[in-house]
């Protein structure tokens, strides 16, 4: 999670509890759940309810709820599209993710890439996955997975991690 991501959360109102040493990701769910129902006209509710969901376990909804944000707010922030993609690469729907993470990449440069390595290295796509891996670098020169891997406390599929985590490093990410 960024830094503005965590300063967005801890503004939201929604209650932080969801981390891996927790294991609350239940009680996140229910939480968001929560207040999508109190505020259900209120597109950061329903992304930061997204964001819950797909860490969670629970893409199909979470890729609802930000279809439901961006629909809420046409002029939505970049980091929706950020959402969005993990929940669409989460439930399996890769192209519209890979739609999703250019989007992002396009609006927020540098972000929106690491997920776009990822794809492209687990579907078999290895030389645009490296192109992509170059292209972070450039963007972002203090990239590493080591300081990336600080910002996933939250997801709850440590399988899902692991092989994102492969998947950097075939890519020729460095470690740190």
């Amino acid at each position: 999670m960024s830094s503005s991501r965590l300063e967005y959360w801890r503004l939201s109102g929604l209650p932080a509890r969801q981390t891996q040493d927790e294991k609350r990701h239940d009680e996140a769910v229910a939480d968001a759940k929560r207040a999508i129902q109190l505020a259900p006209g209120s597109a950061d509710a329903a992304e930061l309810a997204s964001y819950v969901l797909a860490a969670s376990g629970h893409p199909e909804e979470a890729a609802v709820q930000s279809e439901k944000a961006m629909a809420l707010n046409p002029n939505y922030p970049a980091v929706y599209l950020g959402t969005l993609g993990d929940a669409y690469r989460l439930s399996g729907r890769t192209e519209e993710a890979i739609a999703a993470f250019k989007a992002y990449e396009a609006r927020s440069p540098g972000f929106g890439l690491i997920d776009l390595v990822i794809i492209y290295q687990e579907t078999g796509q290895a030389d645009e996955a490296r192109r992509t891996a170059e292209r972070l670098l450039a963007a972002r020169r203090d990239f590493t997975i080591t300081a990336w891997l600080k910002t996933q406390f939250i997801r709850r599929n440590a399988a899902r991690l692991e092989a994102d985590v492969a998947a950097l490093r075939n890519a020729g990410l460095p470690m740190g």
